[in-house]
């Protein structure tokens, strides 16, 4: 597979899939100036998109992560046998910086897992969402990081929550991997 290619099947599995990051990045281009160096980075890493299980993202609002940036994103990928996780930042003035970090997801040493609803709780009119709800999934890394899912701390719709509570088994599977 060509580089060219590579890059663009990368782009597409995490901006234009269903991993939620599409509006990341504003929707608009052009798209900030650290992205793509972040994604020549996943290039050296990740040498298949299909390899890409599992891309969740959030923005944070200007000093949330960095004091000097009008905007950040992080986006977490996880292949078949790595997590990669990229940190971004946009000043104003049009300054980028971003960080990509890839560690093994044999690294994980423990999870805290949420269901958003009581298995007890019935719900006979079919007016609420069904068991288990939004999911939230808490990751402990051997090098004391940590990642939780979902990123954004608001709300998400429960396509992804079905995502990742279909996704769940091959995460814990992971406390198996040494």
């Amino acid at each position: 597979m060509s580089v060219e290619n590579l890059i663009r099947d990368l782009h597409e599995r995490i901006l234009l899939g269903e991993s939620g990051v599409s509006d990341l990045l504003g929707g608009t281009e052009p798209v900030p100036g650290w992205y793509g160096y972040a994604l020549s980075d996943l290039a050296l890493v990740i040498d298949d998109a299909a390899k890409i299980e599992f891309v969740d993202g959030a923005t944070l609002g200007p000093g949330q992560e960095s004091a000097s940036a009008a905007h950040s994103a992080r986006i977490v990928v996880f292949t078949t046998s790595l997590v990669v996780e990229i940190q971004g930042h946009q000043t104003d003035e049009g300054v980028g910086t971003h960080a990509t970090t890839v560690r093994s997801r044999g690294g994980l040493v423990d999870a805290v897992v949420g269901a958003g609803r009581s298995a007890t709780d019935h719900d006979v009119s079919g007016s609420r969402s069904p068991w288990p709800g939004h999911v939230r999934v808490e990751l402990h890394y051997a090098d004391g990081r940590t990642i939780s899912l979902p990123l954004r701390s608001e709300a998400r719709d429960f396509r992804y929550s079905e995502r990742l509570r279909a996704y769940l088994p091959s995460l814990l599977n992971d406390l198996h991997r040494a």
